[in-house]
């Protein structure tokens, strides 16, 4: 009897070791046959990088410059033009919102870069709309504004009869509550020097103060230049203001001085109904 147990306990032991083994090595042939693939899911963070990166590439194909027009218009086709706008001095930024060549900037943008000496709101005024790399310039009119919300809206001359330029969209956000606490970007052209994009979130929708005057408050510090430049959420993917008013806020108290930047922006309403 010990005899046997010697030899039949191994046996036993190899046997089902055996039909393990053959087990796993069957399960794997049949998931390798299905060309199933496990993935760990994307960590949220991962997520949240992923997608704003996509809608910073959106924002910056739709973002534009805005220059003083060129008089000798035959100019606009020449290939050095648009890098010769870089050494500028009047300068503002503006947004595409349609593939016919609308797009959004800052009354005072076009007050202070576009008019002439000689020229008046009601005159024709033209802009020089140049593309976030440098590398297209167009002519653009001014079809109209509103100097209390200070915006204003021009249309993209084409320069062939099928071109169509890329566009982001307006929010169709009814509610303005909605928006405070939202995450946005703004893409512009601080101090004129070069293409730079600030992420934050809107901090009040309607801010009835003396500087915001109803419009939409941003914590996102930016500089002159980024003025007529899109507030663009993150999760909407659309355009929820434009760049209005910028204005620094300082206190000096003994040692310390403080600095606070305050950003205002055309609410989605206003610009709602300055278009209609």
């Amino acid at each position: 009897m010990d005899g046997l147990r010697k030899w039949l306990f191994p046996v036993i032991f190899g046997v089902i070791m055996t039909g393990c083994g053959l087990w796993i090595l069957a399960d794997s042939m049949r998931l390798r046959a299905s060309h199933k693939v496990i993935v760990a899911p994307m960590p949220l963070l991962a997520q949240l990088s992923a997608e704003r990166a996509v809608r910073l590439k959106e924002l910056r194909a739709a973002s534009v410059y805005v220059y003083p027009d060129i008089p000798q218009t035959r100019l606009y086709l020449e290939p050095t033009t648009p890098d010769a706008f870089r050494d500028g001095t009047r300068f503002g930024s503006g947004v595409i919102i349609s593939p016919e060549g609308d797009m959004l900037t800052a009354a005072h943008v076009i007050e202070g870069t576009c008019l002439t000496k000689d020229q008046t709101l009601t005159d024709d005024v033209y802009c020089a709309i140049v593309n976030i790399g440098h590398t297209r310039v167009y002519r653009a009119k001014l079809v109209k504004y509103d100097q209390e919300t200070d915006i204003a809206h021009l249309k993209i001359l084409k320069t062939q009869h099928d071109e169509v330029f890329a566009a982001v969209p307006l929010s169709r956000a009814q509610d303005d509550d909605v928006l405070e606490g939202r995450e946005v970007l703004i893409n512009g052209i601080p101090f004129g020097t070069a293409n730079m994009a600030v992420m934050g979130m809107i901090s009040n929708a309607e801010d009835r103060d003396e500087v915001c005057k109803g419009g939409i408050r941003v914590s996102i510090p930016v500089a002159s230049g980024n003025s007529g430049g899109a507030v663009f959420d993150v999760g909407f993917g659309a355009v929820v203001g434009v760049v209005v008013t910028v204005q620094a806020l300082g206190s000096k108290d003994g040692r310390n001085t403080a600095f606070l930047t305050i950003t205002c922006a055309v609410s989605p309403q206003q610009i709602r109904s300055f278009l209609n």
